[in-house]
């Protein structure tokens, strides 16, 4: 076919450019198919979460170098093993709030953005870095956890609210994009239950694809 036959439509944005990057990256998601919420309970903040050391253990190459290391020895050792680069706090519209957390190893919390609206628009779908976001530098450390708060008003629910990507489902599932100097395959990791990861499937290709088709309808919507 020729190019003018190709058309584009993803909804997302590709760019290219000849300057290498700092360091190797990897995509990093969450997500949890024991969300179950009952109904009339009133307000509800389901989490999704997952372990920064489980991720740095799947894709960085210097883990076993380290892994045997004290929490203290490791953070001294490698202070920024692991950046998040980029964010995408993926929900549905049963969600009408939510926000991200970096939980520490002793339940303080090393941060926690502020609270933004769930469901569809090209915000509420956004795909951003961390400055974008109005964010600090953010940076992953053994024994700390990622998770994303989704809030949902049950009494608007008429059923138990499940994971699904269809209509009446919800998803409260963060996508990261991290970077760091030991990055090694593989470079894409999905959490299915909270902590344990899966290399790259089916299972991220629909999360994926659900996101694409979402922010794809926002974009060229009529």
């Amino acid at each position: 076919h020729d190019l003018e036959d190709q058309v584009e439509n993803s909804g997302m944005d590709l760019y290219m450019t000849g300057t290498p990057t700092k360091y190797p990256a990897a995509l990093v998601g969450a997500l949890n198919f024991n969300m179950d919420v009952a109904p009339h309970q009133g307000a509800v903040d389901y989490v999704t979460r997952m372990s920064a050391e489980n991720i740095q253990e799947k894709i960085l190459s210097n883990w076993d170098a380290s892994r045997n290391a004290n929490v203290l020895a490791a953070n001294e050792v490698y202070p920024k093993m692991l950046t998040i680069l980029a964010v995408h706090l993926h929900t549905h519209d049963m969600t009408y709030a939510k926000f991200l957390e970096v939980v520490n190893s002793d339940g303080s919390i090393a941060f926690r953005s502020d609270e933004e609206k769930g469901g569809y628009g090209l915000k509420e779908q956004s795909f951003l870095n961390l400055a974008e976001k109005g964010w600090p530098e953010l940076s992953l450390k053994p024994g700390q956890h990622v998770q994303q708060h989704c809030k949902i008003n049950s009494d608007h629910l008429d059923h138990s609210l499940v994971y699904g990507l269809d209509w009446g489902q919800e998803m409260c599932a963060p996508l990261l994009l991290v970077g760091g100097p030991g990055i090694d395959s593989p470079a894409t990791l999905i959490s299915t239950k909270d902590t344990h990861f899966s290399i790259l499937g089916r299972m991220l290709a629909d999360f994926a694809k659900d996101v694409a088709h979402e922010m794809s309808s926002l974009t060229f919507a009529p």
